[in-house]
């Protein structure tokens, strides 16, 4: 029973270790794509922290760089509740 449970822990070590090794995302090396006018390229990380679990849901889906664009609503978006910008996902130029 010892040496199956000295097993087990070292495979889940090991397992570990290498996970750590695995390169994430291109999260931090710098966007992957860019914007179409008028958009403009924006960090999910300069987002306000209440919407930045949407935002990364958002890019998840797209290319998962940590980029997405925003494009501000037109008028007083002072006076919007919310988020006053429509987000897309930056895309590689060509997808």
């Amino acid at each position: 029973m010892y040496a199956r449970t000295f097993t087990r822990m070292t495979t889940i070590a090991l397992t570990g270790s290498a996970l750590a090794v695995i390169p994430s995302s291109a999260t931090g090396a710098g966007p992957v794509g860019g914007c179409p006018a008028p958009y403009e390229l924006s960090a999910i990380t300069d987002a306000p922290p209440a919407v930045q679990p949407a935002l990364t849901a958002l890019d998840q889906k797209g290319n998962g760089d940590g980029y997405l664009c925003r494009l501000p609503f037109p008028g007083n978006s002072a006076s919007v509740i919310g988020q006053p910008y429509n987000v897309i996902d930056n895309h590689a130029v060509g997808r």
